[in-house]
């Protein structure tokens, strides 16, 4: 039965759940970042009182962190072996910063291929002028609503770091990726 717990499949599950966590994290920043710069409205009907052209950034949000955290994680704490709160505070920081243009871009490659109008009401052109674009409105992004993302973010890698601390997943990261 031992040999079934040291498997690559247990840096999968990792990696899956931090997917899954850096999405929900990221989803609920975004919604807190978008009612912050545009406040008003019940908190009952968060969903519709989001102004239109703001909806598909939260969507994207979750998906961009989905991917860049299970990303960053391999990156940062299994491969180097270094499992510890303060780097999983790390990782989810940087996605929570990093996040912001590939978000940006994502929606200006979804506004370009359905015909969309674009938040602010941006000419979408095509897909590769758009990423100077994206790139641009990141930097704004960060600067208002960063902290706040790199927050969550943080939160979320620092709990999910300790959460795999106390139930021994370096042991396990180190066994199966050693066989």
């Amino acid at each position: 039965m031992n040999f079934l717990r040291f498997n690559r499949s247990d840096v999968w599950y990792t990696l899956l759940l931090v997917g899954i966590a850096a999405a929900l994290a990221s989803f609920v920043a975004a919604i807190l970042a978008i009612r912050l710069l545009y406040p008003g409205g019940e908190w009952q009907s968060w969903w519709a009182m989001l102004p239109p052209d703001y909806k598909p950034l939260s969507l994207f949000a979750g998906l961009a962190s989905a991917v860049l955290g299970p990303a960053f994680w391999w990156w940062i704490i299994i491969k180097p072996g270094r499992l510890s709160v303060r780097r999983g505070l790390l990782v989810g920081a940087l996605v929570g910063i990093v996040a912001h243009p590939v978000v940006w871009y994502a929606a200006f490659v979804s506004a370009y291929f359905t015909g969309q109008q674009t938040v602010i009401s941006f000419q979408v052109t095509n897909p590769l002028e758009d990423l100077v674009t994206a790139m641009f409105l990141a930097t704004f992004s960060v600067i208002f609503v960063g902290w706040l993302t790199s927050l969550i973010g943080g939160v979320f890698g620092g709990v999910i770091a300790l959460l795999q601390s106390v139930s021994g997943c370096r042991g396990r990261w180190q066994a199966a990726l050693s066989s």
